[in-house]
């Protein structure tokens, strides 16, 4: 993951892998990652993109 320059000044992230695989980097199932990460975008704390993530403001 790498900072996404001029995005929201380091909010962002460049994802250079697959939600997949930081899962199972991480010891959790893919499932489980996709269902955290669907509530915090329907929380409004997250946008995704196609390779990028980007943080709200609460």
């Amino acid at each position: 993951m790498n900072l996404a320059p001029g995005h929201g000044e380091g909010h962002s992230v460049v994802l250079d892998r697959t939600w997949t695989e930081m899962a199972a980097e991480l010891g959790l199932t893919r499932e489980a990652t996709y269902r955290a990460l669907a509530r915090l975008e329907a929380d409004g704390r997250i946008v995704r993109g196609e390779n990028l993530v980007s943080l709200c403001a609460t």
